[in-house]
């Protein structure tokens, strides 16, 4: 069996509206809503991509940070914040965005609406352990794109090592409440 992030994109993909959501075009996927057992399927909102840059507001949360947490790697540690603080802060401010679901229920994973973020995925830390044995001294002046980055450990990493980075998320507010800080 192959491994399938479950995202049914068949059809023609066309712009169903010209909704914004966070300043971001919505393009719907409008493909037969009947495939096998003539189960209904969900459609896939689209959004464009959006560069988010460092501004005074994340180093302002950076510095009132909660808490930050540390993973060791022996000889150095990488900072992330801890994802519980996050939370709480969130839900202190009455936050209502993408990572509402994350702090409504117990699962890191809505399809289609939310995909995680909030938690470290231990192949993350895995990731990380392979490219310092492995890869290390190799990664300056790399160019390296990490995709659903959440906490960003391998991004932070490869930085570290002197590659420039760039962190993609499906949820904006992934990257401006856990990524950047």
């Amino acid at each position: 069996m192959s491994f399938s992030f479950n995202f049914d994109v068949g059809g023609d993909v066309v712009v169903k509206n010209s909704d914004e959501v966070n300043g971001s075009e919505i393009i719907d996927n409008k493909s037969d809503k009947t495939g096998d057992g003539g189960k209904e399927k969900q459609d896939i909102e689209w959004l464009c991509a959006k560069e988010q840059v460092l501004q005074d507001f994340h180093l302002e949360k950076i510095s009132c940070m909660l808490s930050i947490e540390h993973y060791d790697m022996g000889s150095f540690s990488l900072n992330f914040v801890n994802s519980e603080s996050v939370s709480k802060d969130l839900e202190s401010r009455d936050y209502s965005g993408d990572l509402t679901p994350a702090l409504s229920s117990s699962t890191d994973l809505v399809s289609g609406v939310y995909e995680g973020g909030l938690k470290i995925w231990e192949c993350s830390e895995d990731l990380v352990h392979f490219l310092h044995d492995t890869k290390g001294e190799q990664l300056a002046g790399m160019k390296v794109l990490e995709l659903g980055c959440g906490a960003a450990l391998p991004g932070v990493y490869c930085f570290k090592e002197g590659s420039s980075v760039w962190f993609s998320d499906y949820n904006e507010d992934v990257i401006n409440e856990v990524t950047i800080p």
